[in-house]
């Protein structure tokens, strides 16, 4: 079936969030999607409106020093990741394709496939959020990595933990596709099995 490549920047990210300062902001609710054709300049504006941060003068001045050094390590991040969620996204089409060649298979046996195109269905709506999470998410670190973070360290701040609300999102919708995979679709493609083995004569006979 494939095996599902699990997402490892928790620890990459939590060194982040020591180097430019710890916790969230006050404001952790979901980052809303940019509206399609934005600019860097009105995606700034956006995440600092939605993690409405506020700085002491300390945490300014620090942010501004160490945030060099942090956009350094959000490129490692950036690199390793691009790859990864391509992996990721290669495996769940891998998964489809098989379920598709199943379903065929069964259609020409003469089988009952709608119970199995609807567990399909519904992991192409699971893969099809996955993958727009990862947009959103590889956009925000273009953009964490495009800001101009001594010039504006709110916004540098704002973007960074709009990237870690992302990647949490990620996590979360990797664990559950993760988990229907295991626990529905493979549990289906079992029972189907025994339809789609070729008869023999004792099998006939009964």
């Amino acid at each position: 079936m494939g095996k599902i490549i699990k997402l490892q920047l928790g620890v990459t990210l939590g060194a982040l969030t020591l180097l430019i300062g710890s916790g969230l902001a006050a404001a952790a609710s979901p980052p809303a999607v940019a509206p399609p054709g934005s600019t860097l300049e009105q995606r700034i504006i956006q995440r600092k409106a939605e993690r409405a941060i506020t700085l002491s003068d300390t945490d300014t001045q620090r942010l501004i020093r160490t945030c060099p050094n942090a956009q350094s390590k959000l490129r490692l991040i950036q690199n390793g990741d691009v790859a990864m969620l391509k992996k990721r996204t290669d495996v769940y089409g891998a998964i489809d394709a098989k379920l598709w060649i199943v379903i065929g298979q069964l259609k020409l046996a003469t089988k009952d496939t709608f119970p199995l195109e609807k567990q399909r269905l519904a992991f192409v709506d699971k893969t099809a959020s996955f993958q727009t999470l990862a947009d959103n998410y590889k956009q925000s670190l273009d953009d964490s990595l495009l800001i101009n973070c001594k010039a504006d360290p709110v916004g540098f701040k704002a973007m960074v933990d709009t990237v870690r609300l992302y990647y949490d999102q990620l996590r979360t919708q990797s664990g559950g596709n993760q988990d229907y995979v295991v626990n529905t679709i493979k549990p289906s493609l079992k029972n189907y099995s025994a339809d789609l083995q070729p008869k023999t004569a004792t099998d006939e006979g009964n």
